[in-house]
């Protein structure tokens, strides 16, 4: 159990957090300036064949987790909630999941790359039709009921409170004086559930893998008697791990929408920029972006091209998002007086401070 201290220093986090958060609410009556015609263009603007892909929706084609009939029932019903539970994350966040016809021979392509080394092989399916494939795998399981033996002891407040904290439920308390008084835990189970999953996300056609997202989630509960609870905590577990807030941020951020700026609005030394993205790429309000600036350098040992990309400003995308066009606040005058015209915006996902405050409760 989380100390009083701990729980303090949480309380005042979330003070902090919610005291701090830069408002969204906008009006573009309050930015009567256009001065978009005024911005200096990017160093390398975007074509407008980039800037309207800019505007579709990552496609991504799901691969379904593998089973064999050795793992049981408790095992398929634990990877079938996995794929579900990673649909729902993308398909949640802006990204289109295609066709499931195409997962079956597509897996069958990345098994093959797999054996053969990356380089060697690839997928006929082209870009147009997916740009990544996703494959979502248990690797660990586990779930085990332990017997809490009868335990007696003699206290006050505190050992009462360590008691119950410790054993919720299952603990009574017989008064004597209020310092000696006994304390008695009746025996009961404790089921503990534990699942690790990974998450591969593979580049198509070349099938190279660019991510793996690894997480972990647990689960208990306490009865009175054997009550089998595996299924139950198996799959509490897993949407934990699928859930987690840093995980889950990380696996977004491959798939996270990109656009470029293109127009400016100002009120004097405010300022606020609208984006070629909205809400048909999964675009939010709230949604943290940065906006950075695209450089071509040449590496003077290879001599080879490249392109680096270099933040300017972060901000937060308003409440006026459109289908395909949304309003950022910036969230420093200064460097957003460094944008340009055609400058690419990325969406920054960040882990969830909420999932983390949940798991303060978790165990009980």
């Amino acid at each position: 159990m989380p100390s009083s201290f701990a729980r303090a220093c949480v309380a005042v986090s979330i003070v902090l957090l919610v005291t701090g958060c830069q408002s969204i609410k906008l009006s573009l009556s309050e930015y009567p300036e256009d001065t978009t015609s005024l911005m200096e263009p990017a160093a390398k603007m975007p074509t407008e064949s980039i800037l309207k892909a800019s505007q579709d929706r990552t496609k991504v084609v799901l691969l379904r987790s593998e089973q064999s009939a050795a793992d049981g029932q408790a095992y398929k019903e634990l990877t079938d909630a996995l794929t579900r539970e990673v649909e729902a994350v993308l398909s949640g966040n802006g990204v289109e999941i295609v066709d499931r016809s195409l997962a079956g021979k597509l897996d069958q392509e990345i098994k093959m790359c797999e054996l053969q080394g990356t380089g060697k092989c690839g997928s006929q399916m082209e870009p147009s039709v997916a740009r990544y494939a996703v494959k979502a795998t248990i690797t660990n399981a586990s779930y085990a009921p332990t017997l809490i033996p009868a335990q007696r002891m003699t206290g006050g407040d505190t050992t009462f409170a360590i008691a119950a904290a410790s054993y919720p439920g299952f603990v009574e308390r017989y008064a004597v004086d209020g310092k000696n008084d006994q304390i008695v835990v009746r025996p009961h189970f404790n089921h503990v559930a534990q699942v690790s999953t990974a998450v591969r996300v593979y580049e198509v056609p070349s099938l190279r893998e660019l991510k793996a997202v690894t997480s972990s989630g647990a689960d208990n509960q306490r009865t009175a008697d054997m009550a089998p609870l595996e299924s139950q905590l198996l799959l509490a577990s897993l949407k934990s791990a699928v859930e987690s807030g840093e995980a889950k941020a990380e696996l977004l951020n491959v798939f996270a929408p990109r656009g470029f700026v293109i127009g400016r609005r100002t009120n004097g030394k405010k300022t606020i920029f609208k984006v070629s993205m909205g809400a048909s790429q999964g675009l939010l309000p709230g949604a943290t972006v940065v906006i950075v600036s695209e450089h071509d350098s040449i590496n003077p040992i290879t001599h080879k091209a490249s392109t680096d990309l270099i933040d300017v400003v972060k901000g937060k995308v308003s409440e006026l998002v459109l289908p395909s066009e949304a309003w950022v606040i910036p969230d420093d005058a200064e460097k957003a007086n460094k944008v340009s015209l055609g400058d690419q915006v990325m969406v920054k996902h960040e882990g969830d401070i909420w999932g983390s405050l949940r798991g303060l409760g978790r165990n009980r």
